[in-house]
């Protein structure tokens, strides 16, 4: 019999792996380059900890160790707002966006390899379907 999840786990182990390889010199983990990217994305480079953990899905305590460490590295630090004392920001720190270059250019080079010899079409109907089962998915966790 064919498990799809089989498949899917396993390419994303290898791509972890992939990544991890290709930025030992950064001495960051797959989560805290996750936690990096949003950040990055974000307008004003910084977010609080709870909408950090609502887009991660990652528990307080293990949200907390990854950005304590981050900050640790000299890539993110926290602040407080000034208009609510209780709410903390994460904030990019200018390291993190200098490297921030050099680490899409690992990604882009990922996505190249995981795509060669796939032609655009294929590409695209791979996507399509991606998207797909992703919204399947999410579809199948929202109670009734």
């Amino acid at each position: 019999m064919f498990h799809y999840g089989y498949y899917f786990k396993h390419i994303n182990i290898e791509i972890n792996k992939y990544i991890q390889q290709r930025l030992q010199s950064f001495d960051l983990t797959k989560p805290q380059l996750d936690i990096l990217f949003i950040l990055h994305q974000q307008e004003d480079h910084r977010i609080t900890l709870k909408e950090l953990q609502d887009q991660l899905q990652l528990s307080y305590p293990t949200l907390t160790g990854l950005v304590h460490r981050l900050e640790y590295k000299g890539y993110v630090y926290r602040s407080l707002s000034k208009k609510d004392k209780r709410i903390r920001y994460i904030n990019e720190t200018e390291e993190a966006q200098k490297i921030h270059h050099q680490i899409c250019l690992v990604f882009e080079d990922m996505e190249s390899q995981l795509m060669k010899n796939i032609d655009v079409d294929s590409q695209a109907s791979l996507r399509s379907m991606l998207i797909q089962i992703l919204q399947n998915i999410e579809m199948e966790e929202k109670p009734c």
